[in-house]
């Protein structure tokens, strides 16, 4: 499943592209580009937010995040709540250094566990949390 949006703003060209990959019950969202600007955080929030309503984890993989911005964030505290409502787990993947910073700045950071890798993350997913 590959969803790309392409939106102009001025001069400036920002996309963000989502995949989906599953792996026993887990879906993984692949994330590349920026997460900002509400028509890329409903695509991205519409995903995440299908996936709990599914009763499947979720694993974030942000190794080709370049950017996220407050819209972002938002969405991600959004994500966090349902998940937990649903008894869900949902988890970060590879951030680069400057989503990592935004996480750690905003304290989102202190919502997710957040790994290196997504092979990392996929060994802490439960088969149901509690």
């Amino acid at each position: 499943m590959g969803r790309k949006r392409t939106i102009r703003q001025g001069e400036l060209k920002v996309k963000l592209v989502t995949t989906t990959t599953e792996i026993e019950g887990t879906v993984i969202l692949h994330c590349k580009g920026r997460l900002q600007f509400c028509e890329e955080a409903a695509i991205f929030s519409k995903i995440a937010h299908g996936v709990l309503d599914a009763g499947r984890n979720l694993v974030l993989d942000f190794s080709e995040m370049q950017m996220i911005d407050s819209t972002g964030i938002g969405e991600l505290v959004l994500i966090y709540m349902r998940a937990s409502a649903a008894g869900r787990e949902v988890r970060i993947a590879a951030p680069q250094k400057r989503v990592s910073d935004v996480l750690e700045l905003t304290n989102v950071s202190s919502l997710f566990r957040i790994c290196s890798t997504v092979e990392e993350v996929l060994g802490y997913i439960p088969e149901e949390v509690a």
